[in-house]
């Protein structure tokens, strides 16, 4: 990742980094949260036995046995990433919480992890 990144971004020297990079907007957010992660969900995920490279190719099998439970989830879902989207939409109107604006404000409550 941070090989692309390099060709798409430009010198951006601050007083506290002065090798600082510059990028466009897009750009600059998926490093940040990739940064983010790194420092937050790896460490909680490492911690609970969570794998670092994921074996693709073993994804159907695991998705088999969880069947039911994954379609009792979609049927009925629940927790607070639901509660949080749907409070979204109630609050804004479905309209301006799928815009591009409103997608951006809560843009990290919705990033998988």
């Amino acid at each position: 990742m941070i090989a692309q990144v390099k060709l798409q971004s430009w010198p951006d020297p601050r007083e506290a980094n002065p090798l600082g990079l510059g990028a466009p907007l897009g750009l600059y957010i998926s490093v940040c949260q990739a940064h983010a992660d790194e420092v937050s969900f790896i460490p909680k995920g490492l911690a609970h036995g969570w794998p670092i490279d994921i074996n693709f190719d073993a994804i159907p099998e695991r998705m088999e046995k969880l069947q039911d439970q994954l379609w009792t989830l979609v049927q009925s879902p629940t927790g607070p990433f639901w509660d949080s989207a749907k409070q979204d939409v109630t609050t804004k109107g479905k309209g301006k919480a799928n815009s591009m604006a409103g997608q951006m404000e809560t843009f990290q409550d919705s990033q998988p992890g």
